[in-house]
């Protein structure tokens, strides 16, 4: 039979979470009808421009194509790597204004996206950590 403290905490514990996630999904519903008062402010100053979804990765890359390229990467390598120096690789054949501090960046958030959508399906694996805590990538076996 159950411990009647063990229940007792685990229910507060439960109670306490979703307290939680009720205020989270506020949150959650008073930033949206926020960036929709922006969104109606953008339309007013600029009517023809289109209003993105999704934060924007870099230019020069289509949907879609990071992540192919991160996979060829790791596939042409000799041992596992940091999305750091992916980021690096795919940015050697790129445009001149790519090597920019705010393309790097940009670049290295997709890169890493890129990365995990690969670990949840299954298609990427992380192998620990390396200098300066950066995880390191492989293909999975």
């Amino acid at each position: 039979m159950a411990e009647p403290h063990v229940v007792g905490a685990l229910r507060k514990k439960r109670a306490e979470i979703f307290g939680q996630i009720i205020g989270l999904e506020k949150e959650l519903r008073q930033r949206r009808a926020d960036m929709k008062l922006v969104d109606a402010t953008l339309r007013l100053f600029a009517p023809s421009q289109a209003l993105s979804k999704r934060p924007a990765g870099p230019s020069w890359l289509r949907r879609g194509e990071c992540s192919r390229l991160v996979l060829d990467v790791l596939r042409n390598a000799d041992k596992p790597m940091t999305a750091g120096a992916i980021a690096e690789q795919l940015l050697a054949g790129k445009p001149a204004g790519a090597s920019a501090a705010s393309a790097r960046e940009a670049l290295h958030k997709t890169v890493s996206a890129a990365l995990n959508r690969g670990r949840s399906k299954g298609f990427i694996e992380r192998t620990g950590r390396g200098k300066g805590a950066a995880a390191i990538w492989r293909i999975a076996r």
